[in-house]
């Protein structure tokens, strides 16, 4: 069908596929190597996978040189699906390996582990062409020490890594640096732990100005989960606070922020075998509610956490050997975790699946693993679920309006999320039934399709769905209301 945006002097035409408006399910799995010497993704969990709109962007380890393990890189411009041909990141003829990607507002960035200077050391590179040119390598630790298991996170032109440090004869700590514009210069080094004991697999999420941290440690004799703030762009951090309590250990965890939300989830052995469990803070990491098992298949494992969040809703996948094979499954929480979904297996093969990571946009959920079913070596192969991330609506009152309207987003300007609010009036015998089907779509300044926010039937009444920008770039964007034969479009205005 053709879509007509008309907004205050320009109007953008686009012809789009009509799509099924049923629920869809998980898509098949989408191999994307072919190397008889192996890929891999990150084995610490890492997100080896980034995306906007219909981009997507993935990283990994291939050996395909057959002279060192080289960082590769491959993207999607149509949502999975066609990719590119793989770009090498990583120089030198050295071995590099450990990569992940994220994407923040114009540019995408990568770290990973490099061993071209004699020892582990962590680099990095961004894009600010969505992946097409690549800056120059940037090494960004340089210790006497290895440096390993780099996790980050970004927000405006803040970027924030942290990793392990570790010797021959040193347990390891975990340290951190921060860029201030957008990983053009690096401050100084900071060491966040400085114990006898191992400081292992951290993870960092950043809301605004208040940086969190997570690691297992190992300073009680058993690892257990440890955590430290930063409310000031990582300038000054709080004293470590130790949030598990299993005498059979507590490890992987894996952190993701939504304003004052904060969610932990973990690899737990506090039942005699591996579970997945769940914490979370209201109050932007002061302070931490109880921990919820969410796993419970008695004597097989769960394990290896992986988790996205998007306003309200959380994603999780872990690996599981409930069925007799090692399989990756899904569940989510559209409530900010007090409540969650079953347990849904997206895997069905007796090949290893391992090094998992999973993200959303818009509507659709997006995973990628390292996979055994080819032969023995691993491959990377990817799944995507189009309409797996059910949009946020909130109904906001009880009065039934008379008239469609479409209402200018608040705050605008915003940054990085904004509300859109809209009313439905009832349907009259002489409408049909598909006037209450509410299409809410978002457009960038080019007509280009953002993301889909609502596409549903709707009863009478006045809505409100939260639009979250923060991984696009600052700038215009249309907002369009279809419902029956009305149509309404508006501007907002996204300042990073």
């Amino acid at each position: 069908m053709s879509r007509q945006i008309l907004v205050s002097g320009f109007c953008f035409v686009l012809i789009l596929i009509s799509s099924n408006n049923s629920f869809a399910q998980w898509e098949p799995d989408v191999r994307l190597t072919n190397d008889s010497f192996g890929s891999f993704t990150n084995y610490h969990y890492a997100p080896c996978i980034a995306v906007t709109g219909d981009t997507l962007h993935i990283v990994w380890t291939d050996n395909s040189s057959m002279i060192a393990n080289e960082t590769r890189y491959s993207r999607s411009i149509d949502g999975g699906q066609s990719w590119d041909r793989d770009t090498i990141l990583s120089s030198g003829g050295n071995n590099s390996w450990n990569s992940s990607i994220i994407v923040n507002d114009q540019y995408l960035y990568v770290v990973w582990v490099d061993q071209r200077d004699g020892q582990d050391e962590i680099y990095f590179k961004r894009s600010s062409d969505a992946g097409t040119t690549w800056m120059s390598d940037d090494r960004i630790t340089n210790t006497s020490l290895n440096s390993v298991k780099p996790s980050f996170a970004a927000t405006g032109s803040d970027v924030h890594v942290v990793y392990r440090d570790h010797g021959l004869m040193q347990a390891g700590d975990i340290r951190y640096r921060r860029s201030t514009n957008y990983g053009g210069f690096w401050n100084i080094n900071t060491q966040l732990t400085n114990d006898p004991a191992i400081s292992d697999y951290p993870k960092v999420a950043v809301s605004g100005q208040v940086v969190h941290v997570v690691w297992s440690d190992t300073r009680d004799g058993n690892y257990e989960i440890y955590y430290k703030r930063s409310s000031d762009r990582g300038v000054n951090w709080s004293l470590d606070t130790r949030l598990t309590l299993d005498a059979n250990g507590s490890g992987l965890p894996q952190i993701a922020v939504s304003g004052s939300l904060v969610h932990l989830l973990w690899q737990d052995d506090r039942e005699g075998t591996a579970e997945i469990y769940y914490k979370r803070s209201t109050d932007e990491g002061l302070s931490w509610l109880s921990d919820i098992r969410l796993t419970d298949v008695d004597s097989f494992l769960s394990q290896a956490p992986s988790i996205a969040v998007s306003g309200s809703i959380i994603h999780l996948i872990w690996l599981d050997d409930r069925d007799g094979d090692r399989d990756l499954y899904h569940k989510r929480s559209t409530d900010n975790g007090n409540s969650w979904s079953e347990d849904e297996r997206l895997t069905n093969n007796p090949a290893i699946l391992e090094n998992h990571s999973v993200t959303v946009s818009g509507q659709a959920v997006y995973v990628v693993w390292t996979d055994y079913r080819d032969g023995g070596n691993g491959e990377i192969y990817y799944k995507c679920n189009p309409t797996g991330e059910p949009t946020d609506v909130e109904i906001i009152n009880d009065e039934i309006p008379n008239e469609y309207i479409l209402f200018q987003n608040f705050p605008n300007p915003f940054n990085p999320s904004t509300k859109i609010k809209f009313s439905i009036p009832p349907v009259t015998l002489r409408q049909a039934q598909s006037d209450n089907w509410v299409t809410l779509i978002v457009y960038d300044i080019l007509g280009r399709e953002i993301t889909t926010l609502v596409d549903e039937e709707k009863p009478a009444g006045s809505y409100e769905v939260i639009f979250d920008g923060k991984n696009l770039p600052s700038g215009i964007y249309v907002y369009q209301l279809i419902a029956g034969n009305f149509r309404d479009s508006k501007k907002m205005l996204l300042i990073k």
